[in-house]
């Protein structure tokens, strides 16, 4: 167990390549903030800024019919949460929020999997905290990741199982170049097969 707790001398966290991937949690720190982001990316304004760089918000607005004051309030909290910014009546997306892009699969697998889990969260907190055993009988989120569908083909089980494929193949992706890279690590990822470039 040493292995995984030991620090490895020439090895920094905050400076490693390997762990720039987690920039995409900056943006999804609040339940508001994951959710504005993700109507960002549903209406395509998180595309269309990507495309025009530079755009004044009345023109935004003519771009995207519509309600202008909800418009106003998805800017807002895109503001807030450094996904845009504005300078002299212009927004744009934000360094870090283009840095954040490259891993564009991986944010939008979180926000997806952040929607799945929401309702358990809101409806059964209580029973996670007071009773566990109800908790985990009545949570919809396991099913998510049911194996059981599988092996019985029909289109529900198709759609959920390559959702819950897409979800954590998006998370593994990043996850295991740590394993892979990080000397502390390396026991693990040749047990599991893995080898370093």
């Amino acid at each position: 167990m040493d292995i995984l707790t030991r620090k490895t001398s020439s090895y920094r966290h905050d400076q490693s390549k390997e762990f720039d991937y987690l920039c995409v949690d900056s943006f999804l720190k609040s339940i508001v903030d994951a959710r504005a982001l993700g109507t960002a990316f549903e209406l395509r304004l998180i595309d269309y800024l990507c495309e025009n760089h530079s755009i004044s918000l009345d023109d935004l607005n003519k771009k995207f019919e519509g309600d202008s004051q909800g418009l106003q309030l998805i800017v807002d909290l895109l503001i807030a949460n450094q996904v845009i910014e504005e300078y002299n009546g212009a927004i744009k997306l934000s360094r870090q929020f283009i840095k954040a892009l490259q891993y564009r699969d991986l944010l939008e697998a979180k926000l997806e999997f952040a929607n799945l889990v929401v309702p358990d969260f809101i409806d059964l907190f209580t029973s996670l905290i007071n009773n566990p055993d109800r908790f985990n009988r009545n949570a919809r989120i396991f099913d998510l990741f049911g194996y059981h569908r599988c092996f019985d083909y029909s289109p529900e089980n198709y759609e959920l199982t390559e959702r819950w494929v897409r979800i954590t193949t998006s998370l593994t992706k990043y996850e295991a170049q740590v394993c892979i890279e990080i000397p502390r690590f390396w026991p693990i990822s040749a047990y599991v097969g893995y080898r370093r470039k």
